[in-house]
């Protein structure tokens, strides 16, 4: 009989007491003083925001998960294009990475710079992480950067095509080596031209 009590407890517990103690009012109070506590903390530079010292694990998967969240939800409005693997497509996004994006998020056998391994929260490198993304994914976070660390934003926010292109390239980028990304990024030389003599 004891038992079958501690079971039914169990599964529907007695919470009237909770119904007594915990009032509106309390609440109220008690989130007003929470609050309070909080802004005094911010107020007196309790909260570091030093750059040379990595943020804590409860801080960094916070914002990790909020990133990531917030990226899935806005990905919802867009739709890849069909020629998502056109080799133009793919040449285009490849030389845009190499002159802005490389640097940090680094390349097939090419390493991140020193800056970028220094910043708070670190740049990920892109070979090892990019397939955890969709495309629409990827389409977010190039188009629209990411507050709270140094990825900005596409520069035009009209030329969607672009960061397609751009899109199209990091899909390639895991399975792509050093040799493919340094001829896919190589600009032509300029024909070579003879001086024009004066007359």
């Amino acid at each position: 009989m004891a038992q079958r009590r501690f079971l039914n407890w169990l599964i529907l517990p007695d919470l009237s007491w909770l119904n007594r103690s915990v009032t509106w009012k309390s609440l109220i109070i008690g989130a007003a003083l929470f609050g309070i506590l909080v802004f005094g903390f911010i107020t007196v530079g309790g909260v570091p925001v030093a750059a040379d010292r990595p943020d804590g694990w409860l801080i960094r998967h916070l914002l990790h998960f909020t990133f990531k969240q917030s990226v899935a939800t806005s990905a919802r409005y867009f739709d890849a294009p069909k020629d998502l693997t056109a080799e133009s497509r793919i040449r285009l996004g490849a030389r845009q990475y190499d002159v802005v994006c490389a640097n940090c998020h680094g390349a097939p056998a090419i390493g991140q710079s020193a800056v970028a391994l220094s910043m708070s929260p670190r740049p990920q490198h892109l070979q090892r992480v990019v397939e955890q993304f969709t495309n629409e994914d990827l389409f977010v976070i190039v188009q629209q950067g990411v507050k709270f660390s140094a990825m900005p934003s596409w520069p035009n926010a009209t030329r969607d095509d672009e960061v397609w292109s751009m899109v199209a390239f990091l899909r390639q980028l895991p399975k792509m080596d050093a040799k493919t990304y340094l001829a896919m990024t190589a600009f032509a030389e300029p024909p070579e031209t003879t001086p024009a003599r004066s007359e």
